[in-house]
C-alpha cells in the first residue's frame, strides 16, 4: 500500500470520506479521504504491482462470463444503446475520416470493435490489463503517430500515474484534437440514496472520485480546457 498527496493542489492535508468494502470481497476495506481542496480519493491504496490482483476476479466487467443468463442479457441490451451513445458523441469532433484516435483503459475492446465498424478510423489503445487486437501507444514509445481524438471511457480514476498520462496525451493528441473523458460523478444524486454501496466508489480499483468541478482543476492543471459536458444517465442504471 502506498500514501499519496493529491493529484490537484499535492495536499497531503486531508480528512475521511468514508469508508468503503470491496464489493468483491467485502473483508477489504479501504479509505476514502477528501483534501482541503475538495478533492475525494483513495488514500492508502495499492501500489501499481499490487492493483492487478485486484482486476484478476471472475466478475469484473471485462472477464465476467458471456453465458446466457439474465444478467447478461440486460448488461448486453443497455451496453448497445451506451455504444451507440459513445459512437454519436465522437462522431460529432470528427470533420473527416479516416483519423486517428487513442483510446486510454480500452477494457475488452468491444466498444472499439463496434466503433471500427460505424467510421473510418485507426485505432490504438493504451491498455494495460488486457491484451487487444489493435496497436498499442505507451509513454515509453518513440512515436511520430498523432491523433485527433483520445478518449478515456472511464479509465482516468484508475490511473496511478496522472502526470505519465497527460504526458502520453500531450505527445499523441493533435494540436486541435479533442480529448473525450467520462468519469463517475461522486455529486451523483444516486450515491446520497446508495452511501457506502455506490458502485462507483469501487474501490480499491478506483483511485480518485471527481466532480465536474475538480476534474476542471485537473485539466486545468494540464491546460486542458472543458469545452463541453454530457450527462451519461446510462451509468445510474449501471
Amino acid at each position: 500500500m502506498e500514501k499519496i498527496k493529491c493529484i490537484i493542489c499535492s495536499s497531503d492535508n486531508n480528512l475521511l470520506y468514508t469508508q468503503v468494502s470491496d464489493r468483491f470481497n467485502e473483508k477489504d476495506s479501504f479509505d476514502i479521504v477528501e483534501c482541503d481542496c475538495g478533492f475525494v480519493y483513495l488514500n492508502p491504496r495499492p501500489d501499481i504491482k499490487e492493483i492487478e490482483s485486484y482486476y484478476n476476479n471472475k466478475h469484473y466487467i471485462p472477464h465476467r462470463s458471456k453465458n446466457f443468463n439474465f444478467f447478461n442479457i440486460i448488461y448486453r441490451f443497455f451496453q448497445k444503446f451506451i455504444f451507440y451513445w459513445k459512437y454519436n458523441k465522437i462522431n460529432s469532433y470528427i470533420d473527416n475520416s479516416p483519423i486517428n484516435l487513442l483510446d486510454i483503459g480500452s477494457g475488452n475492446g468491444s466498444f472499439l470493435d463496434y466503433l471500427s465498424k460505424k467510421i473510418n478510423i485507426n485505432i490504438f489503445v493504451n491498455e494495460p490489463f488486457v491484451k487487444l487486437n489493435y496497436p498499442s501507444l505507451n509513454i515509453e514509445d518513440n512515436t511520430t503517430v498523432k491523433c485527433e481524438i483520445i478518449s478515456m471511457w472511464h479509465s482516468l480514476e484508475h490511473i496511478h500515474d496522472i502526470n505519465s498520462i497527460f504526458t502520453l496525451i500531450d505527445n499523441i493528441l493533435t494540436v486541435d484534437g479533442t480529448l473525450i473523458i467520462a468519469v463517475p460523478n461522486i455529486d451523483a444524486y444516486e450515491r446520497k440514496f446508495l452511501k457506502s454501496d455506490w458502485i462507483a466508489y469501487d474501490s480499491p480499483r478506483h483511485l480518485y472520485h471527481f466532480s465536474i468541478d475538480t476534474l476542471a482543476q485537473l485539466l486545468n492543471k494540464y491546460n486542458f480546457t472543458i469545452i463541453k459536458k454530457h450527462p451519461m444517465i446510462q451509468d445510474s442504471i449501471f
